[in-house]
């Protein structure tokens, strides 16, 4: 699986990165949503895994770009700040979106990531 990793947290890249590398999945990193979205447009990516609060650009708006370009695209919200979403969010949330909670249950990141693979 080819997968977009976004989040301002760049010790939290380099771990989710190696270890998803690890799974067997090519995985592409920023720390930057623009350079995320810029990937996007040149690349196809099977699943987007963001970080909900970030600089420039949150990820619910990111992923809305990226299913703009890609709408085959799956994406996994990630976040410590719940307070910030807010329920008109979610509701307006594309359908292929799941939300997990920071800090982040890596069993938990993966069976979603199979799931997917089993669905798409």
């Amino acid at each position: 699986m080819d997968i977009l990793l976004v989040d301002d947290n760049l010790s939290l890249i380099k771990t989710l990165k190696l270890f998803l590398k690890g799974e067997g999945h090519e995985v592409y990193a920023t720390s930057c949503p623009l350079e995320a979205f810029r990937l996007a447009s040149d690349r196809q990516f099977d699943l987007i895994i963001t970080d909900l609060v970030m600089p420039e650009m949150d990820g619910i708006e990111l992923i809305q770009k990226c299913l703009a370009i890609q709408s085959s695209i799956k994406a996994i919200l990630i976040t410590g700040h719940w307070d910030r979403l807010e329920d008109q969010q979610v509701e307006q949330s594309p359908a292929c979106l799941t939300i997990l909670p920071k800090p982040l249950d890596i069993d938990r990141l993966m069976d979603e990531i199979k799931n997917m693979q089993v669905v798409g």
